[in-house]
């Protein structure tokens, strides 16, 4: 999130954010976006950044929490992220055994 904040500054224009980008996270269970606002619901990382939990997954979909950006209420992004688990998944069938002891995986 350090990194993309500077990016949005490099490419702002007058002050003004001209690109937003939302680093975060996808497993079998959730989504989880990083974030510098600091709310009840966030868990607070390292150097200022908390990471939001913003969608579960539940009964074969991602579910947006009730706080999620209107962008991730869309059907495309939910489809979007429901892919994006799918690879994820089957990375981690191809995963070394010696490592799986390492892994836990939650796919209801």
């Amino acid at each position: 999130k350090l990194a993309t904040n500077k990016l949005e500054e490099e490419f702002s224009d007058s002050g003004n954010r001209t690109v937003n980008i939302d680093p975060g996270y996808v497993n079998a269970a959730k989504m989880v976006l990083a974030t510098t606002k600091d709310y009840d619901h966030r868990l607070y990382l390292e150097r200022g950044i908390f990471g939001d939990l913003h969608m579960r997954f539940r009964q074969g979909n991602y579910h947006p929490s009730d706080w999620a950006y209107p962008d991730y209420r869309q059907s495309a992004v939910i489809a979007f992220f429901r892919n994006i688990r799918e690879i994820y998944l089957t990375q981690l069938k191809d995963w070394p055994a010696e490592d799986s002891d390492t892994l836990q995986v939650i796919t209801s």
